[in-house]
């Protein structure tokens, strides 16, 4: 199959997800993940999760960065959810990071160990699911 309309970056994964079973999980960077490969990797029983670049996802509407930072402490995450299943995470460390996913979002948050400049110490941080 021909998936050249979906960019270099999306048909490669599609390509090597050919011979992927189903219940398989796949992993990839910004540079690979689209809101339309996370749909057909979805339709394919093939669970994908990846960081994502927003402009590839039309633009979510999630807070504004800089409101968050105002106002939130690390650890903050916000989830969107698409009509087709594909789920955007959005969460704050030190800086932004989005996660797109076709199987889990935010999911069961947890804590990790993070170091924290100013207090020049570690501190605990929720951490998303994806």
């Amino acid at each position: 199959p021909e998936y050249k309309q979906f960019g270099l970056g999306a048909s490669v994964v599609m390509q090597l997800s050919e011979r992927a079973m189903p219940h398989t999980y796949l992993y990839f960077d910004n540079y690979f993940s689209s809101y339309w490969l996370m749909q057909y990797l979805g339709k394919k029983c093939v669970y994908a999760l990846g960081t994502v670049r927003k402009d590839r996802f039309f633009k979510p509407p999630f807070t504004d960065d800089k409101e968050i930072k105002k106002n939130e402490e690390r650890g903050y995450v916000e989830e969107l959810v698409s009509k087709d299943a594909v789920v955007l995470t959005k969460w704050y460390d030190n800086n932004f990071v989005v996660m797109g996913s076709n199987y889990v979002g935010k999911g069961e948050v947890d804590n990790c160990r993070r170091w924290d400049k100013a207090k020049r110490q570690y501190i605990k941080v929720k951490r998303p699911e994806a």
